[in-house]
């Protein structure tokens, strides 16, 4: 008998294994399908199974480097190795980037559609978070590009209207300036304190040189 210390759960999955080996089928509860081997002493392993049958070693921190772990699911290695890709590759140039940039200022809900499309078939990782931050930036400009675009205009055009009307009021200290189509009906232009004129008609009396 050795004496080595063997786990209690060790030795029951011993046991099991060895009777399993005698009845000449699978132990009950023991996962089918070759593992990997121990690294305390070369004894093969099944799949799920937690301790040597031969030397009753734990095996869940002595997986040799060349194994590989079984699957969960089918296609997890798939998944893995696509989230690998991801990790790798160049990011877009930088005439990439000049194009988003101007597709999003003038088309974009075109650049978020493209964004859209071109980030569900990359699998480079800096060129989908590139992708990701593009779409963004034209979802936001479409919502907001328009807006900014109507007050601009509407603070032009209060501009543009507002720059012959009269400002603070007629100023006194400017003599204003007269003028007649006919000689007989007159028209005074005053010039605003603020900037501005304003337009009045006036009487041939009180124009300089005017009509009595």
């Amino acid at each position: 008998m050795s004496g080595r210390w063997r786990s209690p759960a060790a030795t029951d999955e011993a046991a099991n294994v060895a009777n399993a080996s005698t009845r000449g089928g699978p132990a009950e509860g023991t996962p089918l399908g070759h593992a990997g081997t121990c690294a305390h002493c070369g004894a093969p392993y099944g799949t799920g199974q937690r301790f040597c049958g031969s030397c009753g070693q734990g095996l869940a921190d002595q997986r040799p480097a060349g194994d590989t772990p079984a699957t969960d699911f089918p296609g997890q290695g798939l998944a893995q190795e696509v989230g690998g890709d991801e990790a790798d590759g160049p990011p877009y140039e930088g005439a990439m980037a000049l194009g988003a940039v101007l597709l999003s200022i003038f088309m974009p809900l075109i650049a978020l559609i493209v964004a859209l499309i071109l980030r569900g078939q990359e699998r480079i990782q800096a060129r989908r978070r590139f992708l990701k931050n593009w779409a963004i930036g034209s979802a936001v400009w479409l919502g907001t590009g328009w807006l900014l675009a109507l007050i601009a205009l509407i603070v032009i055009g209060s501009s543009v209207a507002g720059a012959g009307s009269c400002q603070g009021g007629i100023d006194q200290a400017v003599p204003p300036t007269y003028d007649s189509t006919d000689g007989t009906h007159w028209t005074a232009t005053y010039a605003c304190m603020n900037g501005g004129t304003i337009t009045k008609p006036v009487p041939a009396s009180s124009v300089p040189g005017g009509a009595p």
